[in-house]
């Protein structure tokens, strides 16, 4: 009759276990990094983007820029990078310029609970906010 467990036996229940661990811990790490995303792609486009778009129309007589070059280009420029069309945390960001307004949209690279967002966000003339869950805006 045996008195203790094998060196072997030990290992498959400490293994056992940090299997279970991971299981638990796992989805909760997803559930952080899209809110990671989500919280970034809404500073990005209401505290960089949208008073940026916002300055230079108040610095050219009500005149928005039509290129985002515009932005970056002006000494001091109003933004310190590109944003158009680039993949930021998990959100691309598309820019819709005119003279007379804006509307700038950030979409998850891969929508749902398993991608890099659920929510789409957008920006339009007067720095008003707006968001949707992402499958709505690619279903229409």
């Amino acid at each position: 009759m045996r008195k203790f467990l094998t060196f072997f036996e030990v290992m498959l229940c400490v293994v056992a276990l940090l299997c279970l661990f991971v299981s638990f811990l796992l989805p909760h790490v997803f559930e952080l990094r899209l809110e990671k995303n989500e919280e970034s792609a809404q500073v990005t486009l209401k505290k960089i983007i949208s008073p940026a778009l916002e300055n230079y129309a108040k610095d050219n007589n009500g005149t928005y820029p039509i290129s985002e070059a515009a932005l970056i280009q002006n000494n001091p420029p109003y933004l310190r990078r590109s944003y158009s069309g680039k993949i930021i945390q998990g959100y691309q960001y598309n820019f819709d310029l005119s003279n007379v307004g804006y509307s700038v949209s950030a979409e998850p690279y891969k929508c749902g609970p398993k991608g890099t967002g659920r929510k789409s966000y957008i920006v339009t003339t007067g720095a008003v906010f707006n968001e949707t869950d992402c499958n709505q805006t690619k279903n229409k």
